[in-house]
């Protein structure tokens, strides 16, 4: 789906160029937090241990091997969070993208899913001026020159997504919204970005 191919590789562009500032932003706080978690465990391990009691000892062991989960959680919650802002961020900026640029991105991504050709195309209520007849038209022309059916309609604006639009064949619906194309583009690249923002961090 070349609209979604396009979406990914900007993705990832921006991943690999914001890379390193992200890392030293996002991750500084999250390693700080452990780096507290850390010290204070060690405190009362060390205070535990001046004890010189086998107990003590052993408690200090526990307190400092619960303080290294919670680090781990700490940053694992970190990294998920900043990887939620990444897509979040994704998902405005298509949303975001001049009328020209939305409209042919969803005119590639909508001929990609039409099967019929007398689907109805049922915008977002937020980009029902841009996604409009003129926007069908242009599927329809597009369908005519492949020799298909080209007898697409514009169906009644969505309240129920926030952009893009669905794709509607009596009782079937194709979910094009800004969040579903966003959503696809997450679940093939986020192992990519993960590794791109977080190479290097401990786990």
């Amino acid at each position: 789906m070349a609209g979604i191919e396009t979406i990914t590789q900007k993705i990832l562009a921006d991943a690999r160029s914001a890379a390193e500032e992200v890392k030293a932003q996002a991750c500084a706080a999250a390693q700080a937090e452990a780096a507290r978690i850390l010290d204070q465990a060690q405190l009362r391990a060390q205070n535990l241990e001046q004890q010189g009691c086998v107990e003590a000892e052993e408690r200090a062991r526990r307190i400092r091997g619960v303080a290294e989960l919670e680090v781990r959680k700490h940053l694992l919650s970190a990294k998920r969070d900043l990887l939620a802002q990444v897509y979040a961020k994704a998902e405005q900026a298509l949303a975001s993208l001049p009328d020209g640029d939305f409209c042919a991105l969803y005119h590639k991504v909508c001929l990609n899913m039409i099967e019929h050709g007398n689907e109805g195309i049922a915008p977002a209520q937020a980009d029902a001026g841009r996604l409009n007849e003129a926007f069908i038209a242009g599927l329809n022309e597009a369908l005519a020159q492949q020799g298909k059916a080209n007898g697409l309609v514009l169906a009644e604006p969505r309240n129920d997504i926030a952009g893009g639009c669905v794709i509607v064949s009596g009782g079937m619906e194709v979910d094009l919204s800004t969040a579903a194309l966003i959503h696809g583009v997450q679940l093939a690249t986020e192992g990519e970005v993960s590794r791109l923002l977080f190479d290097g961090t401990e786990a």
